[in-house]
């Protein structure tokens, strides 16, 4: 069976009472206030914290942070991996590890992104049962999704760099945990979209790769290069950015690593 996320998900607008119960188990102030900001492939929710978030509660610090908040977090309860279709497998869920893994290495490479303070499941949320959750550090910025964002040149800089960092280190057996997709080369990857859409029965996505696999095959033999992390959309909803002391924009924080 293959659900839509935003059907079985955009009409839940509370974050689960399970939930807030896991925080306050784990050491986490008592919530005060949830929003939820949007449901897409997965459920996000700003939630308010009565007091200051400590430091104990913290899964796993990335080597750069982001320019975090300390009274709130992002709550995300994690859906489907295709991200071009809303329909997907409940047996084939975005994973807590993948996400904690990506920020740790990412803040490795010195990218500055959320910390990751928690993980959990949800026993039960719409259609949908057994469902991990993952609390990130919540970061302060100036950047509002299509009304504000830095000058299309400081913009470019800062993606330029964030692509430089994150091709800068090899993911080398050290720090290859096991929980991030890995392919050799673009015909892996191809390949694997292509099991990914047959499996969904997304004809339309099936159709423009094996065509793309072709050419690929034919006309390009890539060369043998030690595979890196990469982000695959770093737009301006995900790179977030302030106006430092009203001069240079700079990042914030880079998000959405789902």
């Amino acid at each position: 069976a293959y659900l839509n996320v935003g059907d079985e998900l955009g009409a839940l607008n509370e974050l689960p009472a399970e939930i807030a119960q896991a925080l306050m188990s784990r050491g986490f102030p008592a919530p005060k206030a949830s929003r939820k900001l949007k449901t897409s492939f997965h459920e996000t929710f700003l939630v308010e914290f009565g007091a200051a978030l400590s430091e104990d509660v913290m899964i796993a610090p990335p080597g750069k942070s982001g320019r975090g908040a300390r009274d709130r977090a992002i709550v995300q309860i994690l859906g489907a991996n295709l991200g071009d279709k809303p329909l997907f497998s409940p047996d084939a869920l975005i994973g807590a590890a993948l996400i904690c893994q990506a920020l740790a290495l990412a803040g490795m490479a010195g990218v500055a992104v959320p910390r990751f303070w928690y993980s959990g499941s949800v026993a039960k949320r719409g259609a949908l049962r057994d469902l991990e959750f993952v609390v990130l550090e919540c970061i302060e910025t100036e950047t509002v999704e299509d009304e504000v964002n830095a000058p299309d040149a400081e913009f470019d800089g800062i993606v330029g760099a964030l692509r430089d960092a994150l091709a800068s280190r090899a993911v080398d057996a050290e720090w290859d945990g096991g929980h991030l997709p890995r392919f050799d080369d673009v015909h892996a990857l191809l390949a694997h979209l292509r099991t990914l859409a047959r499996t969904v029965g997304a004809g339309d996505l099936d159709v423009p790769l094996a065509k793309l696999e072709a050419e690929c095959k034919t006309k390009w033999k890539p060369a043998a290069v030690p595979p890196t992390l990469i982000h695959q959309d770093l737009n301006r909803g995900n790179v977030l950015c302030s106006q430092r002391g009203g001069k240079a924009w700079a990042l914030d924080g880079l998000i959405d690593w789902e």
